[in-house]
């Protein structure tokens, strides 16, 4: 219906555009009410596209059942509800596990999830997409490079090509990674976010990114979640919002359930997402079992301040302090996010 709609609606303007230049004088009078009800019509052609779009995105809720047993269907809902997309892009990373597997048939699961998350975070945080050149430098250190992963294959479009994406899907599956990244609305888990951090605990990471960790006071793989969102260490300011902090916990949970099972990533990200829609509280009580949360806390304050190097800083608190207690306050008490 989108596609109907659009076309309809350049025909209409242009008929528009043409009854009113042609109205001169008052005995055109007839022709501006022709005018005025083809805007009706198509402001009524626009309700129902937007309408289409809105049920696309409705919220379908997933039933926790055994792992093994979520359907495709179970999977393209989760990425609707969590991530943000449409149904047609969701078929898209359903799809990716799937080629992967056709593509690279001698993978583990655990290189099949290592490549899976790794086209999703490169896509924003790999070479191009408008990122400072030391952005892809940075990251490729921490989580590892795409021709470590692929054979000395770079680039995210020449690899979804060569596992079976056209050039069409290709461009659709990325806009829905950076339209997730950028989501101004701030509703939903940043994909890339989540990816790249994922990608950190899945590999051993590289001599600059460990070194400079260590220097820090932290790893590598929490200074690439949530440790560097709160913290200086990454070279920017101390910036969280409820995507990141959605992003930060799920890698985690979602790294640890990976790592103890054999299942695919898709029955993993569908089960995990199902019981924490059931059971909001789950996604940090979760995260608090699987790394030393105490521990990251108290890293996050000696850094920002020594960081800083200011004693005052003791006393009255250091910039951005008050969302890194807004963090720590979601996750002590067990927060579904920041909202």
């Amino acid at each position: 219906i989108k596609g109907v709609v659009t076309s309809t609606k350049t025909l209409i303007v242009g008929l528009i555009k043409g009854v009113i230049n042609n109205s001169k004088d008052v005995s055109s009078k007839a022709f501006k009410s022709i005018a005025l009800a083809l805007s009706f019509i198509m402001s009524i052609g626009s309700i129902k596209a937007n309408a289409a779009d809105n049920k696309k995105l409705k919220k379908e809720k997933v039933k926790v059942k055994p792992i093994g047993q979520y359907t495709d269907q179970d999977f393209i809902n989760v990425m609707k509800n969590e991530y943000g997309m449409t149904s047609s892009e969701a078929k898209l990373f359903v799809e990716l596990e799937k080629k992967l597997k056709i593509a690279y048939p001698n993978d583990s699961q655990a290189q099949i999830d290592r490549k899976f998350f790794m086209l999703i975070s490169k896509i924003s945080y790999g070479r191009g997409n408008g990122n400072k050149w030391y952005v892809p430098l940075m990251w490729d250190d921490a989580d590892g490079s795409l021709e470590s992963v692929f054979n000395g294959k770079n680039i995210v479009s020449g690899i979804l090509s060569y596992i079976g994406y056209s050039h069409k899907d290709i461009s659709k599956f990325k806009e829905a990674v950076n339209d997730n990244h950028s989501d101004y609305n701030k509703n939903h888990v940043d994909f890339a976010h989540l990816g790249a951090t994922l990608n950190a605990y899945q590999t051993d990471g590289g001599f600059t990114s460990n070194l400079y960790s260590t220097f820090r006071g932290t790893n590598r793989k929490e200074a690439a979640g949530i440790v560097g969102d709160l913290t200086y260490i990454a070279g920017n300011n101390i910036s969280i919002d409820n995507p990141d902090y959605t992003a930060d916990l799920d890698a985690v949970n979602i790294y640890y359930r990976s790592k103890n099972s054999n299942q695919s990533i898709s029955q993993i990200m569908t089960d995990y997402y199902a019981e924490i829609n059931n059971n909001p509280i789950k996604r940090a009580r979760e995260f608090k079992k699987n790394v030393d949360w105490d521990n990251i806390k108290a890293t996050i304050t000696s850094s920002n301040i020594s960081t800083l190097n200011n004693p005052l800083f003791l006393i009255f608190g250091y910039p951005g302090k008050d969302e890194v207690d807004k963090t720590f306050d979601a996750i002590d008490n067990n927060k579904e996010g920041l909202k």
